[in-house]
């Protein structure tokens, strides 16, 4: 059987404003053999026995490196992104921040020797059971990399799957990581997902990656275009709180609708 390994990265703030509610509710929906690894530069104080929790600044060291090179370089703290596109767009020049889930991908790949590695933001709320049989129709066997893509602009980089058993995963993944070793130079954006998409359009043939939104209407969100919907959904923006109660509302009204309609029948 297939290897299932989940990462993420957050805060103490992040986990006490929405995070903690979503990292509860993957090990409620994911089948228990799949491994959930929690990276932070904080104590969380938090403990979840199926959870793995991991330091990043002591597992990452080339992560501080980088912060402290470029702490104070505007196209790395978001600064120049304000005069440039204004406040809501500042975070394609934060290059530090996202960083932080980067290198948290690289360091738990030299950790896992097989299987499909898989990040997914910490603002993901998991709404339903997840299967095996989902996990293996998203992550085929027979492509390196996952990805979630949009029509004329940067790929969606909140979840991400690199098959370990496969070798283009792993040079992939240490091409990328030498990209953010080297300083993203050259780069007119910072974000993660932007080096990604730049990086994935180098490669002449894409048979080894694989596009969960390949026929989009829109640039909206790729979780609900892509049908990730059915079993997750991805509370990103600036009301994260706000939008993971009114998730968590919907699915519980669901709920007890299909209740009643069972009772019914």
């Amino acid at each position: 059987m297939t290897q299932y390994t989940i990462v993420t990265s957050l805060n103490k703030s992040y986990l006490h404003d929405t995070a903690k509610v979503n990292l509860e509710s993957w090990i409620k929906n994911l089948p228990e053999e799949v491994n959930v690894v929690a990276y932070s530069e904080e104590d969380l104080r938090y403990k979840n026995r199926a959870i793995t929790f991991r330091d990043l600044y002591a597992e990452a060291p080339k992560l501080v490196e980088f912060k402290e090179k470029f702490k104070n370089d505007p196209m790395y703290n978001g600064k120049i992104g304000t005069s440039l596109e204004g406040k809501p767009k500042a975070f394609k020049w934060k290059g530090i921040k996202f960083a932080h889930k980067t290198y948290a991908v690289f360091s738990e790949s030299k950790k896992v020797d097989n299987g499909w590695l898989i990040w997914v933001d910490a603002d993901v709320l998991m709404h339903e059971p997840v299967t095996y049989e989902w996990l293996a129709e998203k992550f085929p066997v027979n492509k390196s990399v996952v990805y979630l893509g949009r029509p004329e602009t940067y790929d969606e980089c909140g979840l991400m799957g690199y098959n370990l058993d496969r070798s283009f995963a792993k040079e992939f993944l240490s091409k990328f990581e030498n990209e953010y070793n080297n300083g993203l130079e050259g780069y007119r954006e910072t974000h993660d997902s932007w080096i990604f998409y730049q990086l994935r359009l180098g490669y002449k043939s894409q048979e080894e990656f694989h596009d969960l939104n390949p026929n989009p209407e829109n640039n909206k969100s790729p979780f609900n275009n892509s049908g990730l919907k059915d079993v997750m959904v991805h509370t990103k923006g600036k009301n994260k709180e706000k939008l993971q109660r009114k998730f968590l509302k919907r699915f519980e009204l669901q709920r007890m609708r299909d209740l009643k309609a069972s009772r019914n029948t």
